[in-house]
């Protein structure tokens, strides 16, 4: 094998590990939209009257009321925030320093794997699959 091959082949891999991260990445938010659908919508629901009366009158001892005698919507508030807050931090480390080595490491054993596979992975149409046209 020639070094232009084996470059041609390594960044052919290095373009499905760049497919497996973006496929992740769109996951992770798929699943932080479908939170703030689901239990977050549910829960600014449930808190809407104690929302409406911090709103007129904001005073710590409502915010901790609220916080005390609707525990369950505040966490489900929280596990929405929490998870975009997460995303956010991630998304801005990745800008700033890349990905990091351990992450690259696990994402082209998954690739590796996919690759053994074949087709019968559920993931091969859409990180192996477009590189094979190419």
């Amino acid at each position: 094998m020639t070094p232009t091959e084996s470059t041609e082949l390594n960044s052919h891999f290095q373009g499905q590990v760049q497919r497996l991260h973006q496929l992740t990445m769109y996951g992770q938010w798929l699943f932080a939209v479908f939170l703030w659908v689901s239990l977050g919508s549910w829960s600014l629901w449930q808190l809407r009257y104690p929302i409406s009366l911090m709103v007129e009158y904001f005073t710590w001892s409502a915010v901790f009321y609220t916080l005390v005698f609707q525990p369950l919507p505040v966490l489900g508030l929280s596990i929405c925030i929490l998870r975009t807050l997460t995303l956010l931090t991630w998304q801005i480390r990745l800008g700033f320093w890349g990905l990091p080595k351990r992450e690259q490491y696990r994402l082209e054993e998954k690739v590796r794997r996919i690759q053994e596979q074949g087709a019968k992975h559920w993931l091969w149409k859409w990180v192996c699959e477009p590189s094979m046209r190419s």
